[in-house]
């Protein structure tokens, strides 16, 4: 649990500022942005320089170029679909 790494009690304002202050000192952020106040609310933590920090940007900031980042997404996952259909059905046959 995050509380834990504050080793608090109770997930007020101050020690949630506190547990995102930590998280991001280890490169790491969280979503929802703000951390819950109860602690059987879930949290997404997640490297702030991987991949998906990239898809939450653009997500949360949406733009010419971070649409371009959604794009690439899509058309992999297309992509990787297609080949896993193209690995069961087998060539195409004429």
């Amino acid at each position: 649990m995050l509380r834990d790494i504050e080793g608090a009690g109770r997930l007020g304002s101050t020690v949630r500022a506190e547990i995102s202050q930590k998280l991001e000192a280890y490169g790491l952020r969280h979503l929802p942005a703000d951390l819950p106040q109860y602690q059987e609310q879930e949290v997404v933590v997640y490297l702030a320089s991987g991949p998906i920090a990239a898809v939450v940007n653009a997500v949360l900031n949406p733009s010419r170029s971070t649409a371009k980042v959604l794009r690439q997404l899509a058309d992999n996952n297309a992509q990787e679909t297609l080949d896993k259909i193209r690995q069961l059905v087998g060539p195409p046959t004429e």
